[in-house]
This record gives C-alpha cells, structure tokens and sequence, in this order.
C-alpha cells in the first residue's frame, strides 16, 4: 500500500521480533483449540445447515469458490469459501483458516466464524464485511465529496491498518498480499456517510498468508515463495524473484 511513512515510526523492524518470546505466542495461541472442525459424511448433511441454494456467488476459481451464505437456523449472513479437494492435501482454505485461528482475537482481522469439511470439499466460514475495499472507497468519496479524504480520516485508516499488521507479526503471521483490495469497510456507513469516527475496517485475504512460528520448529522468519499483488509487491520478493536474493521476512508487509 506505498506505506512509506513506517519508516519513521520503526526505526528497527527487528524490534518486532525483539518483543516476541515463545511464552506469548503459546498463550496468545491457547484459543485455537476452542474452534471444532465438522466432517459431514454427506453434502446433503452439509446441505441441511447451510442454505446455499440462496447463496450469492461472489468469485468462481479453479481451486475455490466464494460465496456469501448463512445458516439455516440463523439469520445473520457470513462470508463462505469453498475449496475443491484432490488426494494430496487441503491446500490454501485450510491453510488460511489456520492462521486465522491463530488471529481471532486480533482487531481489524477478518474473523473466521467456522470450519467443515465434505468429502472432496473443505468450508471456511467468515465474518462478512458490508462496506467497499480502501481502493473503491478511495475512488468514491472523491467522486461523491468533490474533495480528498480529511487527514485525521487517514491517520485513522492507517492506525487501524498498522496496528492490526503488528499485532499479526507479533504472533507470527506474515499476510504477504496486503493491497488497498484487501482492506474492507466493515459496514456501508462508513462509505455513505460522513466519517466522523474512527472507521471500522478490517484485513483479508489470507490465503498466502504464512506462519512464521510453530511449536515443534520454533521460528522460520525467512521465506522464498513469490507472493505478492502487483503494485504493492516489496522489492526484496522481486529480487527473489530475479534470483538476485534468496530469500525475505515478514518487513514485505512493512513495504505493502
């Protein structure tokens, strides 16, 4: 996201990683056992929670679908991915919904709601967002306000942002995608209206996302895969890129 001004306000990105010790990634972490993972033996028991016959398709992929879907004793409605399974592995939902766990209980993350799984299919269950992406909501106020966003607005959008980022480095999350498109208002207010107070956004996306620490292999802060949205992509994952590195942390966010 061009969040150049960080640079002012860490003077050492290995302070982030000075405040991490074991101890507090494991307590931090305690929770992640509270979540149940369900396996229907069927799609029809699946079928019979969910109603996905009113679903609304958001995107349609080779791997994974997105849907916006509720449960059937409920009305309330959540952001649904659906991830097509083979022989080898759960790939990148169940990847995502890991290190969601692992953030639950950080603000301005997308909060994952559920897991279950059929066979040849696995389901992650979200918290849905109402509003538009930092990108459209950049777009539309100029167009609609005649004027640029106020700059306590700004200062607002970006603490909220930096502090969510932090936090998730702290527990040893890396998201490696973060984009204005991948930045949601969580309700259509924040858009429609005047901003007055502080907007309630939230990050997702975290398919690519990766986790730095692990009980059983302590921490791997280093990493080689070319992630990344165009545009936002730190240079030191181009240079892996270019086989002029061989590897980057978790400061591409920082550059994002």
């Amino acid at each position: 996201m061009g969040l150049c001004a960080t640079k002012n306000t860490i003077e050492n990105d290995e302070d982030v990683y000075d405040e991490i010790d074991e101890d507090f990634i494991i307590e931090s972490m305690s929770h992640v056992d509270d979540y149940t993972h369900v396996k229907y033996e069927t799609q029809q028991d699946m079928l019979d929670r969910f109603d996905f016959e009113n679903a609304k398709v958001l995107s349609e992929g080779e791997i994974s679908d997105v849907y916006y879907v509720k449960y059937k004793n409920f009305q309330d409605h959540f952001l649904c991915k659906v991830e097509q399974l083979n022989d080898d592995s759960k790939v990148s939902t169940f990847h995502e919904s890991e290190n969601l766990k692992i953030l639950a209980k950080v603000p301005n993350i997308n909060r994952i709601r559920d897991t279950f799984e059929v066979p040849q299919q696995y389901f992650l269950i979200l918290e849905k967002y109402y509003g538009l992406a930092l990108d459209q909501f950049l777009i539309s106020y100029v167009e609609i306000k005649e004027q640029g966003l106020p700059e306590e607005v700004c200062k607002f959008i970006l603490k909220g942002i930096l502090d969510a980022v932090r936090k998730m480095h702290k527990l040893g999350v890396v998201h490696r995608q973060l984009s204005l498109e991948h930045i949601l208002f969580k309700s259509h207010e924040e858009y429609l209206n005047e901003i007055e107070t502080k907007p309630d956004l939230g990050i997702i996306s975290f398919n690519k996302s990766m986790e730095l620490y692990s009980k059983e292999k302590g921490f791997e802060a280093d990493m080689d895969a070319i992630v990344g949205c165009l545009g936002y992509v730190a240079p030191e994952i181009q240079q892996v890129e270019m086989g002029t590195a061989s590897e980057y942390n978790f400061k591409c966010d920082l550059w994002s």
